[in-house]
């Protein structure tokens, strides 16, 4: 059984049950991964409705 310990620098499994294909780190709580079946996108202060419609994988890849 593994504990869930809170470290610094360290990211919780936000997709247990999927592998995550590739994964882009912009900034603390502005990231975004692929899986196999879908996308998920974070950043914090950005409206919600703007994140999923905007804003892209591919925009976090040039952003790098």
């Amino acid at each position: 059984m593994m504990e869930k310990i809170k470290k610094y620098g360290k990211f919780k499994d936000e997709s247990p049950d999927e592998v995550i294909e590739s994964f882009v780190g912009i900034r603390s709580k502005c990231y975004s991964f692929t899986t196999q079946n879908n996308v998920v996108k974070k950043a914090k202060g950005v409206s919600k409705v703007v994140v999923k419609k905007k804003i892209s994988f591919d925009d976090y890849k040039i952003t790098l």
